[in-house]
């Protein structure tokens, strides 16, 4: 019994294989495939040659990101991380059981808070912290951040730097001391507060109405902003013939240019003024052999749904200009959200001006 199942299964996994095979080989009938690989269109894109890099001759043993490589494994940073929030706990604990001034139970301290030793190792761990934290974030100079993330966590770590150098200060220098606590010196914690607020909250609001900087907060909206991650900006893009011919060398250099030569088409298909049927016939198959089409020269990755009422409205010969409608929402939208963010990350597209579409 269990060779005839073995036997049934592997008849029918075989069958639905050669279903498969046959929905992959089947074409739209009456369509006429033609070789695009020598068009102009395509011929004319100029690919740059990635950078070089001379070869470094130190053997791979005597370098030292090699030989101390585990102290970038996960393993390592864990059992370090743990190991300093153990110590952290610890004096915390330490500090809490000998203190009366600092204590959260039995007894709050109400007076002359911020003098003694029991502030010490507060003010150790949140300079070790920050000190730490700006070290991670230098080294992630080169990582992808499209979201601004970096720079928020390297303005923060860089106020609470300051903030805790001149608690340090106040704790040990008698000049400092004439500073009043309960007023001065809380209005600091506002500082840190005001600059998060003002990094996660203000600036990318500002950001995305065409506003750079907080001087521009109380002025009315410019058209002549930069390029921004929001639709708005991709539409003004795709609407400016400079920054087109610019956007599309460089998703030539990121092997996706066959998305935005679509876009083009099928722009022009439905832009077009054709005097006959078969002549939107034609430039239907003809945009359809080269970018939907199987083992077409220049694929697109487009949903089967959308895929397959293509297929249906040219086997049905009833072709319309409105008929890649869909296949051009999809496009769009992968565009913007894959290959425009990179386009913004590039320097030199990262202050390019709506209006000065010269500048290229």
């Amino acid at each position: 019994m269990y060779r005839v199942s073995e036997a049934k299964l592997i008849s029918a996994f075989n069958v639905q294989e050669n279903r498969n095979q046959q929905k992959l080989n089947t074409k739209p009938k009456n369509l006429a495939h033609v070789d695009h690989s020598n068009d102009p269109e395509i011929c004319s894109l100029e690919y740059q040659p990635a950078q070089i890099f001379e070869v470094s001759k130190t053997p791979v043993k005597e370098n030292w990101f090699v030989r101390n490589q585990k102290i970038v494994s996960n393993r390592f940073l864990r059992w370090s991380t743990g190991a300093v929030l153990i110590v952290h706990f610890v004096i915390l604990v330490f500090v809490q059981c000998w203190t009366t001034r600092a204590a959260i139970y039995p007894i709050m301290g109400l007076t002359d808070c911020f003098h003694g030793w029991e502030w010490i190792p507060h003010q150790v761990f949140t300079m070790v912290y920050t000190f730490l934290m700006f070290i991670l974030i230098v080294t992630l100079k080169n990582a992808t951040d499209a979201y601004g993330i970096r720079s928020e966590l390297l303005v923060i770590c860089v106020v609470n730097g300051v903030i805790s150098t001149f608690f340090i200060f106040y704790l040990n220098m008698s000049f400092v001391e004439q500073i009043d606590p309960d007023n001065q010196l809380v209005n600091l914690c506002f500082i840190n507060f005001l600059t998060m607020q003002y990094q996660m909250i203000i600036k990318p609001v500002m950001v995305a109405q065409g506003r750079s900087n907080v001087f521009r907060l109380l002025t009315l909206p410019s058209r002549n902003k930069d390029l921004t991650l929001c639709i708005e900006s991709f539409d003004i893009l795709l609407n400016n013939p400079a920054l087109l011919e610019q956007f599309k060398m460089f998703a030539a250099r990121e092997f996706s240019v066959e998305n935005i030569m679509f876009y083009e088409s099928c722009l022009r298909f439905r832009q077009s003024a054709w005097q006959s049927e078969a002549a939107i016939t034609s430039e239907a198959v003809n945009i359809f052999d080269k970018f939907i089409a199987y083992e077409s020269p220049l694929t697109i990755n487009l949903t089967g749904r959308t895929r397959q009422a293509i297929e249906d409205t040219l086997g049905d010969n009833v072709c319309h200009v409105h008929m890649f409608d869909e296949a051009i929402e999809e496009i769009k939208d992968l565009m913007f959200r894959n290959t425009f963010p990179r386009f913004l990350q590039s320097n030199r597209y990262r202050h390019f001006s709506w209006d000065s579409p010269t500048q290229v």
